[in-house]
């Protein structure tokens, strides 16, 4: 008999003799224990399916798929099937640029055709807060309009404002919930902040510049954080998630934790009170106790916290945590799950579905090797992001997503990708039900990619790439990326706050150029000594790092730095003979 076409591919069947007429009645049975499995018996004399609420409508959308692909004439067979992960999800970012609620029902209702059963709704980022705060209106009133933006590759006036009325929200949630998914919100804290800082200054650090907050106008990632010293913004945050999970019945809400730059937070003097109070040293700490407040809180809101594994930075997290892995630190990951923690999977290597093809495909998807920590009981399940920095459209939606996201659904559900070699043919029979959606597929030629495919989608992501708008964000990131990785280095060394500024600033353009040549006159080689350490945090973050390098550095920086007030002294000469200059 040939191929099911099933996707994604039952776990358990067996081939009997004889047919079933195919407008037969199956006769239902719902075993709750069951959940989402389910069983389905084509006999000569007739169709059984037994199941879970969930596993009863898997049934009938494998019993209609069937009926496609047979006519009349079912062959007599059994299924035994179910999930092997328990969490089958997508995520999808609606900040970068905006998606109406009818294009999410449209994707809704592809998931549902994969048998995924949640959907990781990611609604407050630096370039947008799509969600209505009634107690806080600022956040959509400013926060969601970002007018022209120059991401580069996509459109600059393309899908950039616009949020979600509560109402639109619960009419999304009962959508899903029909479908039998569930939908997870996700509240970015501490970082990816810019939106919400734009809407409401007053809740960052206490800094000169604290007033200018904007909303982020191109991709990458930037410094402003919630301030973790100030009762007031924790009052704001719980006081948002109050209304959050007033609106979505889902147990877990996800509060972020990635990619938080901590530049501000070493020179907030709020924050630094706060890490004094609670006796800690290290800004990575000061988030873990953010995290562990926040999801104290929402546990009292009878909610359990998610949190990407970025958030582990600052130590282990207690094992009611879910964390989300999808790049870093692997061992953290592993630690938290062999702890008794719960553990979700997105691994950028082949999760990341706004990726080009040419470095994830549905054939990398399936044949992606399984993560440490899934053979542990808190793992959950698998989760496949689409970041939309570059996704403006739902054209371009369409095309990131499928037949990668069935890929996924596959690997998610089966535990294997055993059956890929007849993955193609089976997703074939599912493509015009998807563009029956209004969604447009990859062609064919992006599924497996053999060596000329991956070479030519390469040069041409590479020469999309090469815009300005692109350049321009990527490199703004990358400066901040290293200044807080040579800042860390550092610390870790021991360094004196004000000197640790002061190589900072000088190495990464806080200073102008008479505050530069006024350290320079004060230590000469203080510039050298400022790129030695960039160099050395570089080697530090890719691993190549010893002891003796340390104490090579400690060394070298005894005869610029003997004490932190000797730099600001030198500067404050400089800086005072300017004034009475202009005078």
């Amino acid at each position: 008999m040939e191929t099911l076409r099933l996707v994604p591919y039952p776990r358990k069947i067996r081939i009997n003799e004889g047919f079933c007429s195919a407008s037969v009645q199956a006769v239902q049975t719902l075993i709750e224990p069951m959940g989402e499995e389910y069983s389905i018996k084509i006999r000569p004399d007739g169709i059984e399916i037994k199941g879970g609420s969930a596993g009863l409508r898997y049934a009938g959308l494998t019993l209609r798929l069937l009926r496609e692909q047979f006519g009349d004439k079912l062959p007599c067979l059994s299924i035994e099937d179910g999930p092997v992960m328990r969490s089958r999800g997508f995520m999808l970012d609606v900040c970068r640029h905006f998606m109406p609620t009818e294009q999410i029902k449209r994707l809704l209702d592809a998931a549902a055709l994969l048998k995924l059963n949640r959907f990781h709704w990611h609604l407050t980022d630096d370039q947008g807060w799509r969600l209505e705060i009634k107690s806080w209106p600022e956040l959509t009133r400013t926060g969601a309009v970002r007018g022209r933006s120059a991401f580069g590759i996509c459109d600059p006036e393309q899908s950039n404002d616009g949020y979600y009325t509560q109402e639109e929200v619960r009419d999304i949630v009962r959508y899903a919930q029909e479908r039998d998914i569930e939908t997870i919100p996700e509240i970015e804290i501490p970082g990816h902040a810019s939106a919400m800082l734009a809407a409401y200054p007053w809740l960052g650090c206490e800094l000169p510049d604290r007033d200018s907050a904007e909303i982020g106008r191109s991709a990458g990632i930037f410094d402003r954080l919630l301030c973790a010293g100030k009762d007031e913004s924790i009052a704001f945050i719980k006081d948002v998630l109050r209304e959050v999970t007033a609106l979505f019945p889902s147990k877990y809400v996800h509060i972020g934790g990635d990619e938080a730059l901590k530049l501000r937070w070493r020179r907030c003097p709020c924050c630094k009170r706060r890490m004094k109070a609670l006796g800690i040293t290290s800004e990575d700490a000061l988030q873990r106790w953010l995290v562990l407040e926040i999801g104290a809180y929402l546990s009292q809101l009878g909610k359990e916290t998610i949190v990407w594994n970025d958030a582990l930075e600052g130590g282990e997290l207690p094992p009611y945590f879910i964390v989300q892995f999808w790049r870093g630190n692997p061992e953290a990951a592993k630690r938290h799950a062999a702890a008794g923690g719960r553990m979700i999977d997105s691994d950028t290597a082949y999760a990341y579905l706004d990726y080009p093809f040419h470095r994830i495909d549905a054939w990398k998807i399936l044949s992606a090797p399984q993560a440490d920590y899934a053979v542990l009981p808190g793992f959950l399940g698998a989760e496949f992001p689409l970041w939309t920095e570059y996704v403006a459209d739902f054209k371009t939606a369409g095309r990131q997503l499928f037949p990668r996201l069935a890929a996924g659904a596959e690997r998610a559900w089966r535990g294997d990708g055993n059956m890929k070699d007849s993955f193609g043919d089976r997703w074939e029979a599912y493509i015009p039900k998807i563009e029956a959606l209004g969604i447009r597929p990859a062609p064919p030629e992006t599924w497996h990619m053999d060596a000329d495919s991956a070479r030519r989608d390469r040069e041409r992501f590479e020469q999309q790439r090469q815009c300005p708008e692109y350049l321009r964000a990527m490199a703004v990131k990358t400066h901040l990326h290293d200044q807080d990785r040579m800042e860390r280095l550092m610390q870790r060394i021991g360094l004196r706050e004000d000197t640790l500024r002061m190589l900072s600033d000088y190495c990464y353009g806080g200073l102008d150029g008479s505050r530069k040549k006024a350290l320079e006159l004060a230590f000469p080689g203080i510039g050298e000594l400022a790129e030695k350490l960039d160099r050395a945090a570089a080697a530090w973050e890719a691993g190549k790092w010893d002891d003796d390098e340390e104490q090579v550095l400690m060394d070298a920086l005894k005869p610029y730095c003997p004490t932190g007030e000797a730099l600001f002294t030198a500067v404050g000469r400089q800086e005072n003979e300017e004034n009475r200059t202009a005078g």
